[in-house]
């Protein structure tokens, strides 16, 4: 399965050796991700895993794996602590003198509320680049709703800011209906709203549509790309071009689409 989900057309594909992994099949699991690499064609796809927090007696056998398969990512999930971001980073320099990237799930009460903490944190430490955010962790834990918008909300304005703090990639978290495409999209679109680059997805079926709502418009980029133009063509530090109000806030915003547009390939 792990080996088909290379041409699901993701950015890139997690073996998850967490939830999904009954404790008695880790060992199995880690050896599955050691020989993925060698057995599949990734291309242009990232490899990532999604270890074991640091809070069980699995996760330093988990990050030897990852080292081990080369991927370009770790996830880290059920962060609640800076202490447990900077452990995890220690170990990786340990095991490697090429780190794979890190990004930081907040699950719980306990990490979102320390969410600037960690982030401050994060910003210390060039391994890690993203952070995302897991909606029925967190609901198990307050007792909520999981696929509550409300939820999602209170999560998505929290975890976009504290991003934010750290200078890190925002990635919403997955949206557990498979079937239910309508919904995804809503709850796509709203994120990419706040700041969000990209989201997490557990099936293939839903790649295309989180794809179609995270790839930046062309016609929204080249009108970035002429407002940024202007700007910079120009000695005034406010002005109108093309019924569009310019300052440097408004244009650095266009600057980070571009970076955005460019980085994936879009005119």
């Amino acid at each position: 399965m792990m080996a088909k989900a290379a041409d699901a057309g993701a950015d890139a594909v997690t073996v998850d050796l967490e939830d999904a992994v009954r404790p008695e099949d880790k060992p199995q699991a880690r050896e599955h991700l050691r020989v993925l690499r060698e057995t599949a064609d990734f291309g242009e796809t990232e490899l990532s895993t999604r270890i074991n927090g640091l809070q069980t007696d699995y996760w330093e056998a988990d990050l030897e794996a990852a080292v081990d398969a080369g991927v370009d990512t770790v996830t880290l999930p059920m962060v609640e602590t800076a202490r447990e971001v900077e452990t995890a980073v220690a170990r990786l320099r340990e095991l490697t003198d090429s780190p794979p990237e890190v990004v930081l799930l907040l699950e719980s009460p306990e990490g979102v509320f320390a969410g600037r903490a960690i982030t401050e944190m994060a910003a210390r430490l060039e391994e890690v680049t993203g952070l995302s955010f897991g909606v029925g962790d967190y609901a198990r834990a307050t007792g909520g709703e999981p696929t509550s918008e409300r939820v999602r909300e209170f999560l998505n304005h929290r975890v976009v800011g504290f991003a934010a703090i750290g200078g890190l990639q925002p990635i919403s978290s997955v949206f557990p209906d498979v079937q239910d495409t309508d919904a995804l999209r809503r709850v796509a679109e709203r994120a990419a709203e706040v700041g969000f680059v990209g989201q997490s997805v557990i099936h293939p079926a839903q790649v295309a549509v989180v794809n179609e709502v995270f790839t930046p418009d062309p016609e929204v980029v080249a009108a970035a790309r002429a407002h940024v133009a202007a700007y910079e063509a120009s000695d005034r530090g406010a002005f109108v071009h093309e019924g569009v109000f310019l300052d440097e806030a408004l244009v650095e915003r266009y600057r980070r689409l571009l970076a955005r547009a460019d980085a994936i390939g879009v005119d």
